[in-house]
């Protein structure tokens, strides 16, 4: 039982990548996993960088994250490092080691307590909601009483649709004499703030050219 499977987990490091991926993903995957999750933490301590975690944390965060993959995310040690060395030795696909980096993405906040249901919103639209679950789930980690909360937010994020900015390059094209980074920056701005404005149902080409009629200085008459 787990009693082996502990002191028997130094042959761990004879294992081969794929099959410690595809056996340890079978066991993250299980419903029944949550009683055994400090016993499988020790055991892929002998083979990863495992982060520092108590059992009320780590089964805080499973329960918000059902992702066999994402679970070993938050298994793992959140540095660039640890990451990389897990990815290696696990022989993880391109696919899955995006989802172990997801939770090292620059652009998500650093304190998740903080965040908003605007901020979870802009999370969402520029890095998916799957990195979102994430990072909340991690939140989790050290402070496992806000489990009733995170799974609030979370369900409120699940039912929003995620919009589309409803902009390109050639609709500045066709409504003005911009080109090149004029577009670019143009784009940018607009996107910005329709993000900032909590993602309005805007009139998109109406505020195209406002936009140009208010901010782009007119070319002099010959």
């Amino acid at each position: 039982g787990l009693e082996a499977c502990l002191a028997l987990r130094g042959r761990m490091t004879g294992l081969s990548g794929e099959r410690l991926h595809t056996e340890g993903l079978k066991i993250l995957a299980a419903t029944g996993l949550l009683a055994v999750v400090m016993p499988l933490r020790t055991c892929l301590g002998s083979v990863l960088q495992v982060a520092d975690i108590t059992p009320d944390g780590i089964q805080a965060a499973f329960a918000l994250e059902p992702d066999p993959v994402a679970r070993l995310a938050l298994l793992v040690d959140a540095t660039p490092s640890a990451v990389d060395a897990a990815c290696t030795r696990l022989r993880l696909s391109r696919a899955h080691k995006a989802v172990l980096e997801a939770g090292l993405n620059p652009a998500l906040p650093k304190e998740a307590e903080s965040w908003d249901p605007h901020s979870l919103r802009v999370a969402a639209y520029r890095l998916g909601k799957p990195v979102v679950r994430l990072a909340l789930a991690r939140s989790l980690l050290l402070e496992a009483t806000l489990l009733p909360a995170r799974r609030a937010a979370l369900e409120a994020l699940e039912a929003w649709p995620v919009p589309t900015f409803g902009l390109r390059g050639r609709d500045v094209k066709a409504l003005s004499n911009l080109s090149g980074d004029q577009i670019g920056l143009a784009l940018k701005t607009l996107e910005q703030r329709w993000v900032d404005a909590d993602f309005p149902a805007w009139d998109f080409r109406a505020e195209l050219q406002a936009y140009i009629d208010t901010e782009i200085p007119s070319e002099p008459e010959a």
